[in-house]
């Protein structure tokens, strides 16, 4: 028996319904990214690569650095990449799952519920990880979502405005298992000229 496009379609539909994607975010492929240097053509370039080479790697990724240099752009190609192969990938948004999080804290059974769905997703993009002030609680939460992860082989997607000496800083314990899960496929964006933001000043 074969699957017919009907039941592939509402397959596609219902992961990007549980992916927790807004529809402006819906709009950054590889195709719209647009490199403007050698950095942010390098930066594509181990992108498409690495979801080339996702299933057979099963590798994770992370893009740091230089704020408004697209990092968060490609790791939505990636994901959407990925969900239209019917991959299941989960967008957390940092700042906005932590508060999330931390508000149900004290209720167990809503916060496992809640923490689950990022501990236990085949492919977790977390975007702007550390992003802002980070507090104690905040940084147990995330190492618990991260070291799970880790332990399970389980793939991460992470974008940062913090090099990897600053989220070693941050929590050396978190930092670490992030650089050990991404190191072949790191993306680190330094200088200005790589914020596409400040390009007409």
């Amino acid at each position: 028996m074969i699957r017919c496009e009907c039941y592939k379609k509402e397959q596609t539909l219902k992961l990007w319904a549980n992916a927790g994607l807004t529809t402006d975010l819906k709009t950054r492929t590889f195709a719209t990214y647009k490199p403007y240097n050698s950095d942010t053509t390098k930066a594509k370039s181990i992108a498409a690569t690495f979801a080339r080479d996702f299933e057979e790697k099963q590798s994770s990724i992370a893009f740091i650095g230089q704020p408004g240099s697209g990092k968060t752009h490609l790791g939505m190609a990636i994901m959407l990449n990925f969900l239209e192969k019917g991959i299941q990938t989960v967008y957390m948004s940092y700042r906005e799952e932590i508060t999330k999080l931390k508000q149900n804290i004290m209720d167990e059974v809503v916060y496992q519920r809640e923490i689950d769905k990022f501990k236990r997703c085949k492919v977790l993009f977390i975007d702007d990880l550390f992003k802002g002030k980070v507090t104690d609680s905040d940084v147990k939460i995330m190492f618990e979502i991260i070291n799970h992860r880790y332990i399970n082989g389980r793939t991460v997607i992470v974008s940062s405005e913090l090099t990897i000496d600053k989220l070693l800083d941050v929590d050396e314990a978190t930092g670490s298992r992030v650089y050990e899960m991404c190191r072949e496929y790191l993306v680190e964006m330094r200088g200005k000229e790589n914020n596409y933001r400040m390009r007409r000043i």
